[in-house]
């Protein structure tokens, strides 16, 4: 009989097998398919937010897989936030807008995730003539619901720091006339 202390640290630091993975029912072509009709701008790697095994409109399905970095003890016991994330990355996939920000979650987490789970997402978006959506997004590991949210995202027409420089370029603007328009008075 296995002792049950040496099979915890076991699945705490095992790794990911990429020979045999979550995804390997989807091929490379599958993933790339996907990878390439997502318009969202994503310099995150794929490890924290999981990767997109369908889409359409207003939809998304996303599968995440939890890594011994993500422990949040000695149990293996997966910190949260990541599964937020991960959430999170589903439902603006389920949007799929080029520029786009989330200014809001209400989340719950409903169970447990451990170092070696794979959760499901699947994201629904809604409001689609608005430029603020809300996207509801559940989470499963097998058939039990672990996560379930809803993210307020707004679209955007460019890059939001874009947007603050442009703003703040026109406060600056302003200040500037308004004492040089006081200067003027003086003279």
């Amino acid at each position: 009989m296995p002792n049950e202390e040496n099979n915890q640290e076991q699945i705490i630091t095992q790794e990911p097998n990429p020979e045999i993975n979550e995804f390997s029912a989807l091929n490379n072509e599958d993933l790339a398919r996907f990878e390439n009709q997502i318009k969202i701008r994503n310099e995150i790697k794929p490890v924290y937010t999981g990767y997109v095994y369908d889409m359409k409109e207003n939809f998304a399905k996303t599968r995440f897989s939890t890594t011994k970095e993500m422990a949040y003890d000695e149990d293996g016991l997966v910190f949260n936030s990541f599964l937020h994330t991960a959430a999170n990355y589903a439902a603006q996939v389920a949007i799929n807008s080029e520029f786009l920000i989330t200014i809001a979650s209400r989340v719950n987490f409903l169970a447990p995730a451990k170092v070696g789970d794979i959760i499901s997402f699947e994201a629904k978006a809604f409001f689609n003539e608005s430029k603020k959506r809300e996207v509801k997004v559940k989470g499963f590991i097998n058939d039990i619901r672990v996560i379930e949210g809803s993210f307020s995202i707004i679209i955007l027409d460019e890059h939001i720091f874009k947007i603050q420089k442009k703003q703040l370029d026109c406060r600056a603007f302003v200040m500037q006339s308004a004492r040089s328009s006081s200067l003027m008075s003086w003279l």
